[in-house]
């Protein structure tokens, strides 16, 4: 019985390699840990097959090598699946057990405000809003562009609203202290982060990749962020999602881009 063969014929790239990190390395725990119950299991079959040179998934392991040696490290673990992946339990499990191996607490999350798409969603982001929100999905009835990195966005035509997210108690890495809002970018709507206990904030329109940057000058869990429509010339503000990056602790980041079928 051989486990784990896979032929990799592709050059990796950084989010290939991570993506591939996030699939690969749990099957291989499993398989480990069920060599152990099961002694018709062949442990010693369980390899990563290359096609060419496997030089560059080294540079996985020598990051989580700098990363045990309690440098400043962050690695990055991509996950995309379907309704396993919006739940989100595998994938928190997952980098919640990579966490405690290390003994890390930074790194962050990708993660889209499911709550506010009136869905369920992964268990260490909860959202937050006062505003009506649409959400659109690539099937069925709900069918509507444009769509964000979880195959999901939310949009709203609203005069004014408030919406945000914030750190669960089922997370490992509790704090961020900086958060990247993608979004379109429509000049009929703005929206600031709101601040709060002499928060000081230093705010980044990337409006290439995206996203605005708002970095912070402490850690916190949660963020809220005020959205005022200042004319009518355009409709709907889109949001597709948030980046919860603590940059001061190393960790693990887990970008869980999931969405029910």
């Amino acid at each position: 019985m051989k486990l784990l063969y896979f032929p990799v014929t592709v050059s990796f790239s950084k989010q290939i390699l991570m993506l591939c990190c996030s699939v690969l390395l749990p099957l291989t725990l499993c398989c480990q840990e069920a060599a152990a119950s099961y002694t018709f299991v062949q442990s010693n079959l369980n390899h990563l097959y290359f096609s060419k040179d496997s030089s560059a998934f080294l540079t996985l392991y020598k990051k989580m090598d700098k990363l045990k040696e309690g440098n400043k490290e962050r690695i990055t673990v991509v996950h995309i699946g379907g309704s396993h992946v919006q739940g989100g339990t595998w994938s928190n499990t997952f980098i919640s057990d990579l966490q405690h191996e290390f003994k890390t607490e930074g790194g962050g999350y990708f993660a889209f405000p499911y709550k506010i798409a009136k869905t369920n969603g992964q268990p260490y982001i909860s959202s937050f809003t006062d505003g009506k929100w649409k959400r659109c999905r690539p099937v069925g009835k709900e069918f509507c562009l444009p769509l964000g990195m979880c195959a999901l966005s939310v949009n709203t035509n609203d005069s004014a609203n408030h919406f945000g997210m914030a750190i669960t108690q089922r997370s490992v890495c509790r704090v961020f202290n900086q958060i990247k809002v993608y979004h379109n970018f429509n000049s009929s709507f703005e929206f600031n982060l709101d601040l709060k206990n002499g928060l000081i904030t230093e705010r980044t329109d990337v409006e290439k990749s995206g996203y605005t940057l708002f970095k912070m000058n402490e850690l916190i869990d949660s963020a809220s962020f005020h959205l005022v429509k200042k004319d009518t010339l355009q409709r709907d503000f889109i949001l597709y999602g948030f980046s919860l990056e603590n940059e001061v602790s190393p960790g693990f980041y887990l970008a869980g881009l999931g969405s029910n079928g």
